[in-house]
């Protein structure tokens, strides 16, 4: 019964995660039909995990094609280097009241 149950619980994370990407890669192929980047770069903790990204790259190239899912690539910046970029971007325009 354990097992049943564990891999019943693994199974959904998994439809989840699969569900998650679907909807990534669906949003990075609107991305790309209104902007047409060279690269769609994607970050954040489910970007770390490689099945994650291989089922958005998939979600992408069934949407637009091999050559959208090759532009999909990771951030370099690490998980949160959107959340750094808008802080400093704050920080920078940021002025303290007299």
């Amino acid at each position: 019964p354990a097992d049943v149950i564990y891999q019943t619980k693994t199974d959904l994370a998994r439809e989840l995660v699969e569900h998650a990407a679907r909807v990534h890669g669906w949003v990075a192929h609107q991305l790309a039909l209104l902007l047409d980047p060279q690269r769609v770069i994607v970050a954040g903790p489910l970007v770390e995990s490689r099945e994650y990204l291989d089922a958005l790259r998939r979600s992408a190239g069934e949407l637009a094609g091999p050559e959208l899912a090759a532009r999909v690539v990771p951030s370099t910046l690490g998980t949160f280097g959107g959340a750094l970029g808008a802080a400093a971007l704050a920080f920078h325009h940021w002025t303290p009241r007299r």
